[in-house]
């Protein structure tokens, strides 16, 4: 995780999706901001873009926000000519949660704790 402030840090993954037998291999990147509102609570602003080369994201591809119990809490999903998927959700400091970015039987998942 890199430091824009002092209150607010981010992390950048590349995510190889789609590189099944015969299908030509998909990135995308997903950016993850994390921002100290106060001593309690922070805000979180997740991206996933296309990465270099690409206009739009990979048709169908998800985005979903699970909280620490398992549960889905957030989920987007890339329609045709989709450039971006943005969430955004406050936190409680402490609280954990995951980022799953999935293309048909490919899944990213990156873990966080607030």
């Amino acid at each position: 995780m890199e430091t824009v402030s002092p209150n607010v840090h981010y992390l950048r993954v590349n995510a190889n999706l789609g590189s099944g037998i015969g299908e030509t291999a998909q990135s995308v990147a997903l950016l993850v901001a994390i921002e100290a509102t106060n001593d309690a609570e922070i805000n979180v602003k997740i991206q996933v873009h296309p990465s270099a080369g690409a206009d739009n994201l990979p048709l169908h591809l998800t985005l979903k926000v699970i909280d620490g119990e398992g549960s889905t809490v957030m989920e987007a999903c890339a329609g045709k000519g989709n450039g971006c998927m943005i969430l955004e959700f406050a936190a409680d400091r402490g609280e954990c949660f995951s980022v799953v970015v999935k293309l048909k039987e490919v899944c990213i998942t990156e873990n966080f704790v607030a």
